[in-house]
C-alpha cells in the first residue's frame, strides 16, 4: 500500500493532485500511476511528492535505473515533508538500499531540528540497519526535544484503569481479552490486591469461569498471602488434578513459608504449616488414586518435600524421621512406574540428595525391588532397574560391564523379535530415515522458522553436531539473505508497543552468528584435512579424514 499524506503541503489542492496517484498505486496499476504523476508535474514541476511517486511507479514497473536519478535528485533538495519522505522510504525498501533512507531523514532532521516525527522516523530507520549507536545517540536528542515527564507512566495508566472502571460500572465487559487488559493495566501499576479483589469478583467468574484458582496463584504469592495460597493448591491438587507439577511447587512455598511464621492454634485451621501436615496431605493424594489411573505426581511430590527438607537448614525437622528413607522412596516410585521410560529421568534429580554411602549400599535394591527373573517379559521394567543400579552404584569392572552389555543387547534382540522395536516412534531406522526426509525438503520460509527449531532440538542430544550446526547456520543465511523482512518486523512491533519480542528478534540474530562462524571454520578445517590425505600414510588416513582437529 502507498503511504496516503498526513500533512499536505499546501492544503486541499496539493492532497486533491496527489490522490489519484495514490488510488493507481494501491490498485497495481504502476503504467497509470506514472501517467498521472508525469501530468502532475506538468502543471507543477517542483511538487517534491508527485516526484517521489513517480520514482516508486518507475521502481514498480521495473525502470530502476531511471527511478534512481529521479530520487537522487530529488534527496539532493533534502525534502522535510512526510508524504514525500515516507514515498522516498518506501522506494529506497523495495530496491533494498534501507541506508539510504538513513540519509534521508538525517537530512530532513537537519531541516527542521525541533521535529518529534522526524527524529521518530530517523530512530526506526537506524532499527531497520541495525546501527545502535546510532539509535541511542537519535533518542537522547528526541529526549532533549520531547522529555517524558517522569510522573507520565503513572498519570496515563491511572488513567487507563479509571476509563476501564468506568467500562465495568456500565456493564460493558464481556470478553476475556477486556478482563486481561485490566489486568495488565494493574500488573504494570504493581496493585496486586487490586487484581486480587478483581479476580475474586462475580464479574470475573461470569466472563471467563472456572480459571479463577488458578489465576490467584502468582498474585496471592506476590502478596504473600501464604495460608490462602496453600488452601488453595491444597483444593486443586486434591479435587481437581494430582499430577499438575505447577500446583505442588507454589503449595510447597507455602507450605515452607509458613513454617517459618508463628504457628497459629486454631485447630479448624486448614492450612499445612508444618511437615507432618505436609506429608499427611502426600499420602492422602496417593491413597485417593483409584487402581487404574496411577499418577507420578504424589509420588514425585514426597521426593520434593524430603529434597527442600535435606536443603532448607532454616525448618528445624528431620526428613528421614517424617518420611523415611530417600531410597525408600525412590524405590516406592519405581514398583509402580517402572514400566515407564520416564522412570529414570523423574528420579535422577533427587539421587544427588541421598548421602553416599547410602547409595551406594543399597544400590542393588534398585535392581531387585521388582522380584522378576532378568528373562521375564517385562523389558521396561528390568531396563529402568539396572539404569538406576547402574546410577548409584560404584563402577563395575570390566568382566560385570560386559555381562551388563550382553543383557542389554539380550533384552533389544527380544524385543526385536517380538516385533517391539519396529512398532515404537523412536526405533532407530524410523529416525534415520525422518532425518533423511528431512534433508530432501526443500525448506521454504515457514519449513525453516516451524520446523526447523523442533529438529535443531534433537540434533544435539543425538550427537550430530554438525548437522545441528548446518541446520541453525542455514537458519543464520536466511535471516541474512532475507533482511528486508526481519529489519521491517522490528519497526512494526515497536510502533505497536510492543517491547519484549525486538529484543528476542535480535538475540535470536546474534546468537545464529556464532553457528555461522563455526561452520565457516570446520569447513576450511575440513578442506586443509583433505588437501593432506594424500600425503598420509595408508594407516593414518582413516583418523586424518574423522579427526576433528584442524592443524
Amino acid at each position: 500500500m502507498a503511504v496516503r499524506p498526513l500533512q499536505p503541503q499546501d492544503g486541499g489542492v496539493i492532497e486533491r493532485r496527489l490522490r489519484p496517484i495514490y488510488d493507481w498505486l494501491d490498485n497495481g496499476n504502476n503504467k497509470k500511476a506514472l501517467q498521472e504523476a508525469e501530468k502532475v508535474l506538468k502543471k507543477a514541476s517542483s511538487l517534491q511528492a508527485a516526484k517521489a511517486l513517480k520514482a516508486l511507479a518507475l521502481f514498480r514497473l521495473g525502470k530502476g535505473p531511471e527511478a534512481q536519478l529521479v530520487l537522487d535528485a530529488l534527496a539532493d533538495e533534502k525534502p522535510s515533508d512526510d508524504a514525500t519522505l515516507q514515498a522516498m522510504t518506501i522506494s529506497y525498501r523495495e530496491s533494498q538500499q534501507m541506508h539510504r533512507v538513513c540519509e534521508l531523514y538525517e537530512n530532513a532532521v537537519k531541516a527542521e531540528p525541533q521535529s518529534e516525527d522526524l527524529y521518530t522516523h530517523l530512530f526506526m530507520s537506524y532499527v531497520r540497519v541495525g546501527d545502535y549507536k546510532s539509535q541511542r545517540r537519535t533518542a537522547m536528542a528526541l529526549y532533549k526535544i520531547a522529555p517524558k515527564s517522569p510522573k507520565q507512566r503513572d498519570i496515563l495508566l491511572a488513567l487507563a484503569q479509571r476509563m476501564v472502571e468506568t467500562y465495568m460500572a456500565e456493564d460493558k465487559m464481556e470478553a476475556e481479552q477486556e478482563t486481561r487488559l485490566y489486568i495488565m493495566i494493574l500488573e504494570l501499576q504493581e496493585k496486586w490486591s487490586d487484581i486480587i479483589n478483581f479476580l475474586d469478583s462475580p464479574r470475573y467468574a461470569q466472563i471467563v469461569p472456572g480459571s479463577m484458582p488458578q489465576a490467584l496463584i502468582p498474585y496471592l504469592k506476590k502478596v504473600g498471602d501464604w495460608k490462602r495460597l496453600n488452601i488453595l493448591c491444597k483444593d486443586l491438587l486434591y479435587h481437581e488434578n494430582a499430577d499438575r507439577w505447577d500446583y505442588y511447587m507454589p503449595y510447597f512455598d507455602s507450605v515452607f513459608e509458613l513454617m517459618k511464621g508463628p504457628s497459629e492454634p486454631n485447630a479448624e485451621s486448614t492450612a499445612d504449616d508444618t511437615p507432618e501436615k505436609c506429608h499427611e496431605f502426600l499420602c492422602q493424594l496417593v491413597e485417593s488414586m483409584s487402581l487404574g489411573k496411577l499418577l507420578r505426581g504424589p509420588y514425585l511430590a514426597r521426593l520434593e518435600l524430603w529434597r527442600r527438607l535435606s536443603e532448607d537448614k532454616s525448618v528445624d525437622a528431620d526428613p528421614a524421621s517424617i518420611l523415611g528413607s530417600g531410597v525408600a522412596l525412590c524405590i516406592q516410585y519405581l514398583r509402580v512406574f517402572a514400566h515407564k521410560p520416564c522412570a529414570l529421568p523423574d528420579l535422577r534429580p533427587y539421587l544427588p540428595m541421598l548421602p553416599k554411602q547410602e547409595r551406594e549400599e543399597k544400590s542393588r535394591e534398585f535392581l531387585t525391588c521388582l522380584d522378576f527373573s532378568e528373562d521375564s517379559e517385562p523389558t521396561t521394567r528390568h531396563v529402568s532397574c539396572l539404569a538406576l543400579w547402574r546410577v548409584t552404584a560404584p563402577p563395575l569392572p570390566p568382566e560385570g560391564s560386559l555381562a551388563l552389555a550382553d543383557k542389554l543387547r539380550d533384552h533389544y534382540l527380544r524385543s526385536l523379535n517380538s516385533g517391539l522395536v519396529d512398532a515404537t516412534p523412536t526405533e532407530f531406522c524410523n529416525a534415520l530415515a525422518a532425518d533423511t526426509v528431512y534433508q530432501k525438503l526443500e525448506i521454504k520460509h515457514i519449513q525453516l522458522v516451524s520446523l526447523g527449531w523442533m529438529h535443531a532440538a534433537r540434533l544435539a542430544p543425538s550427537c550430530a553436531s554438525s548437522k545441528a550446526l548446518q541446520l541453525l547456520a542455514d537458519t543464520r543465511a536466511f535471516h541474512s539473505h532475507q533482511y528486508k523482512d526481519v529489519s521491517t518486523s522490528i519497526p512494526l512491533l515497536l510502533e505497536t508497543g510492543d517491547k519484549t519480542h525486538p529484543a528476542g528478534v535480535s538475540r535470536l540474530d546474534a546468537r545464529g552468528s556464532p553457528c555461522s562462524f563455526v561452520r565457516l571454520q570446520q569447513g576450511a578445517a575440513a578442506a586443509r584435512r583433505h588437501a593432506r590425505l594424500p600425503l598420509a600414510p595408508v594407516q593414518g588416513r582413516e583418523y586424518l579424514d574423522t579427526s576433528t582437529a584442524g592443524n
